[in-house]
């Protein structure tokens, strides 16, 4: 069991990576937004929106690392003291887990298209901007949660499994 949690666990550290990852090319492309077009209304809300997205994208990955070592230390450690415990505690979290992954991809995918008609539609250029930028941390973070996802399914996949093994044997043993 050991395996497949350091192997999930990876995987999510990899996704507060790719955060950390796409805050550091936002907040690059504010610098060239800057050097390239200068100070129209447009391209400074771009800017704008640019760096307070690089700011949220950076923090989350380096929150979502820190969740993703607390967890695993968690885990490990009940794993070593009852596996059984281990398993009937880790499965029911995991499949909270990818019950509401969907719910993410769909709250992602609402706020990029929301971000993306205000953008359209709004006549304030700087905002446009603002707004565009949004859109853009929306896909790109609906992006990475679906990276995700197969260690999502195979983590929970391999924790049914062991609590079927493990309800089999209690029941041949009652």
């Amino acid at each position: 069991m050991l395996q497949f949690l350091e192997k999930y666990t990876v995987a999510q550290k990899g996704v507060g990576t790719y955060f950390i990852v796409f805050g550091v090319v936002f907040f690059f492309s504010t610098m060239v937004i800057r050097i390239i077009f200068g100070r129209s209304l447009i391209f400074t809300g771009l800017n704008w929106g640019s760096f307070s997205s690089a700011l949220i994208l950076t923090a989350s990955g380096i929150i979502y690392r820190a969740y993703c070592d607390h967890i695993h230390r968690k885990a490990a450690a009940t794993l070593f003291e009852n596996e059984t415990e281990y398993v009937k505690t880790e499965y029911s979290r995991m499949e909270k887990v990818a019950k509401d992954f969907r719910r993410y991809q769909i709250v992602f995918s609402a706020l990029a298209f929301v971000t993306l008609i205000i953008a359209v539609f709004i006549h304030s250029k700087m905002v446009k901007g603002v707004f565009f930028a949004a859109t853009i941390l929306f896909v790109g973070m609906l992006a990475i949660e679906y990276y995700s996802r197969n260690s999502i399914k195979d983590y929970t996949q391999q924790l049914g499994e062991a609590m079927r093994k493990a309800l089999k044997k209690y029941a041949w043993e009652v």
